[in-house]
């Protein structure tokens, strides 16, 4: 480690800053993969689809979401993974808004599904991974475990906040919520 790469004179060393702000991404886009779940019932008052439609879509989203891995590797090789997060969670809060515009099933299956499921791919293992290993040796054990942490977390930690949403401004307005948050913290990530 080298004096470069400890933050101005706090002596802190800099990786985990970077770690703070991708647990914060981690957060973020596990919280997302989980509103499906949540959002189920309040969209198909709101949309009159089927639950089999919906659960489709949400199903879409999980698939892409891991098919999303090899190309998020070779994406972060070439950019780095601050742009491919900060990219990763713009297309995230793209998606969750535009999902809200979706009244057909297959326009949900490409917003909802395919495009979410791409997005959080973007912001998913494979950066936390890339992270730990760039950034630590000897804590990468550490530094590995608290990004698998931040994906349980994230997940158990918006649940309650999306049951609130859903039940207070509907799936659209939680959605839409999603996204503004997203948007915000994809500038903290550098973008």
């Amino acid at each position: 480690m080298t004096a470069g790469q400890r933050r101005g004179g706090t002596g802190v060393y800099y990786g985990w800053v970077v770690v703070a702000v991708t647990v914060a991404a981690l957060l973020l886009a596990a919280g997302g993969r989980s509103a499906p779940g949540v959002f189920l019932l309040p969209m198909e008052a709101d949309l009159g689809l089927s639950r089999s439609v919906l659960s489709l879509a949400g199903s879409l989203g999980m698939l892409t979401f891991g098919l999303a891995a090899p190309f998020t590797g070779g994406l972060i090789d070439r950019h780095g993974p601050r742009r491919v997060a900060t990219v990763g969670l713009l297309a995230v809060a793209v998606a969750f808004a535009v999902s809200t515009l979706a009244r057909s099933p297959l326009a949900l299956h490409l917003t909802w599904g395919v495009f979410s499921g791409v997005a959080t791919g973007l912001v998913g293992s494979v950066l936390g991974a890339t992270v730990a290993t760039r950034w630590f040796r000897r804590r990468r054990g550490l530094v590995v475990g608290l990004f698998g942490a931040a994906t349980s977390a994230g997940q158990l930690m918006f649940i309650p906040l999306l049951t609130v949403l859903a039940s207070s401004v509907g799936w659209k307005g939680g959605s839409l919520a999603l996204a503004a948050w997203r948007w915000r913290w994809r500038r903290w990530c550098g973008g």
